[in-house]
């Protein structure tokens, strides 16, 4: 009797510090995420203010708000890269997203992984599927604005151009920390000589479930006047 009595006082104690660990574990990773949001906000910062100083004219690739956009996008769960170790991490990020009265939602089921959505939908001379290689240039000079927000946990949101050869062109992290609507702007340089596309990758969730929300994506390429 004495001894199942100090079995479960001793389980009930590796309960306890289990807990207190994961508590701190999350609360550094709080921590860790709200730094994270102040230094990419400022390098965002930083960087629009260099493209708005660019010559040259905007035009619109995509609006969440245009007509037929429910089927803009493909989503997918799938592993996310580990870029210390170079090589994917375990676990494949499980979760859904809709597309309604001009907001996307993803919705997070699991913190492994990501899930990532597909932009499908190019504004050229027809709509493509992917944005075209163009010959006569170099580089493409993109922006993305949008609202944001996270609900239930804060995540990141990567944003993630990829050639036609599934070679990443340019990326951006961007902190989703508030549970309260925020403006971003992202700046994207790429690779102009093959066809590439959009990928918005849900990752780093802390707390599931958790979601977090995108109204009002536009895509825009800066051209010379």
């Amino acid at each position: 009797m004495e001894f199942v009595i100090i079995v479960v006082g001793l389980l009930l104690v590796i309960i306890m510090v289990s807990k207190e660990t994961r508590s701190r574990q999350q609360e550094l990773e709080k921590q860790l995420q709200a730094v994270r949001y102040e230094f990419t906000t400022r390098v965002a910062k930083l960087e629009l203010s260099q493209y708005q100083q660019q010559p040259g004219v905007e035009v619109v690739r995509f609006d969440l708000s245009g007509q037929d956009v429910q089927n803009a996008f493909t989503g997918s769960g799938a592993r996310a890269w580990d870029y210390i170790d170079h090589c994917f991490a375990d676990g494949i990020g499980t979760g859904s997203h809709r597309i309604s009265d001009n907001q996307i939602t993803i919705e997070r089921t699991n913190k492994k992984g990501r899930y990532e959505l597909q932009l499908k939908q190019y504004y050229f001379d027809s709509v493509r599927e992917m944005i075209p290689a163009e010959t006569t240039l170099s580089k493409r000079h993109l922006r993305i604005t949008a609202d944001v927000k996270q609900e239930g946990s804060s995540q990141i949101l990567r944003f993630v151009f990829k050639g036609e050869s599934q070679n990443v062109l340019d990326e951006k992290d961007y902190v989703v920390f508030s549970p309260d609507w925020e403006p971003i702007e992202l700046v994207f340089t790429i690779h102009s000589t093959e066809s590439s596309y959009l990928r918005i990758d849900s990752l780093s969730v802390l707390d599931v479930p958790g979601s977090v929300h995108i109204r009002n994506l536009k895509l825009l390429e800066k051209q010379q006047a």
